[in-house]
């Protein structure tokens, strides 16, 4: 698991990615998939 930290400086670096790219595939390999919020 990643921290609420890590979690918001991965989404930072991986919009930036997807300016260039898919944004929905994007943050669906960043989005935490253990279903806590």
């Amino acid at each position: 698991r990643i921290s609420v930290d890590e979690y918001t400086q991965y989404k930072e670096v991986y919009e930036e990615l997807a300016r260039q790219t898919d944004k929905q595939v994007v943050l669906s390999k960043v989005t935490p998939g253990s279903g806590d919020s």
